[in-house]
């Protein structure tokens, strides 16, 4: 395996290929109200007129119902958005490595429409469940192990100094191999999981069969998994690093151009309105979005492409590993 033309190729699909870069932001992003729901508003509404005079005042006048009903909104809210981040990531991410195996056997490219149908689809279900299947129970392990490192450390409740000192030790050294141990897993999973999701979405053998295959592959080549971790190791750091200095270099010019165009609509709406407040609220509206223009969508477009490449990198180096292992 070359690869210097891996990479390059890689390049060349992610940076041509512009309907990949969509779905590599909602990687970046995510990475990760329906039709039909019942609706509750008008419930907790009338739930809230009928007992908010009975109900206990929350220190400023807001009663307990009245909290609880905010507390609740915001926690639906933040569940939905969870959820949808979490269905747009595994679709995003189903979408890029099939959009990616389709054009290297067809030659064509796909639309951002025919990229989520491509999205929508069993794989996508099965990578979360291959995600709970492999974090579930290593993060079982991984905790109960932390929490018997922990355990010497109740020898200071026989009230025995050297006995105490001894569990403290004890301690350390059971955190250490722990922590160890837990990096151990981390790398060897790092490795292994391009190719499982591989072989779940490309290969379509379901939960237990991809993890066996992938593994199976990454195991056979595992000079050139590792070899490629390595690649997509130095492409992390180098986006980190890019990402670091275009912030850096954007905030320069976001930060005066913000204060200017704010500054100015802050000035001129505290001479129309004489209103302080009011002066500072429409600054900071007309300050924000010249803000977001400058540094968050270019951090954003340069994070898309990173994700695309990193999966266009991953896709290609399955093809070409699993035809050379005739799997």
């Amino acid at each position: 395996m070359s690869y210097a033309n891996l990479v390059e190729r890689a390049w060349r699909i992610a940076w041509r290929y512009r309907a990949l870069w969509l779905f590599g932001l909602f990687l970046a992003i995510f990475g990760g109200g329906a039709g039909g729901a019942p609706s509750f508003s008008g419930n907790l509404a009338d739930f809230s007129r009928a007992w908010g005079e009975r109900a206990a005042p929350w220190p400023g006048g807001l009663p307990l119902v009245g909290l609880a009903a905010l507390l609740f909104g915001a926690a639906a809210i933040a569940l939905a958005v969870g959820l949808a981040g979490m269905l747009l990531r595994y679709l995003s991410e189903t979408a890029l490595i099939r959009m990616v195996d389709r054009y290297e056997e067809q030659g064509q490219e796909a639309s951002v429409a025919e990229g989520f149908r491509l999205g929508w689809s069993r794989p996508a279900l099965e990578l979360f469940l291959i995600d709970l299947v492999i974090g579930l129970p290593v993060a079982l392990v991984l905790g109960f192990l932390f929490a018997i490192s922990l355990a010497p450390l109740f020898l200071w409740a026989t009230e025995n100094r050297a006995l105490g000192i001894l569990g403290t030790l004890a301690t350390l050294a059971a955190l250490f191999v722990t922590i160890v141990l837990a990096l151990l897993v981390a790398l060897t999973l790092s490795v292994l999981k391009p190719f499982i999701r591989r072989a779940c979405v490309l290969g379509r053998r379901g939960i237990f069969g991809s993890i066996a295959s992938g593994a199976r592959l990454a195991w056979r080549r595992l000079g050139n998994a590792l070899g490629i971790w390595l690649i997509a190791l130095g492409i992390r750091i180098a986006y980190g690093l890019a990402a670091l200095l275009a912030a850096i270099v954007l905030g320069a010019i976001a930060l005066p151009m913000a204060l200017f165009f704010g500054g100015g609509a802050a000035l001129l709406a505290r001479l129309v309105l004489n209103s302080a407040p009011m002066a500072m609220m429409l600054g900071g509206l007309v300050a924000a979005p010249v803000f977001f223009v400058i540094i968050v969508l270019p951090l954003l477009f340069l994070g898309a492409l990173f994700q695309t490449l990193l999966s266009t990198i991953w896709t290609l180096a399955y093809r070409q590993l699993r035809e050379s292992a005739g799997l």
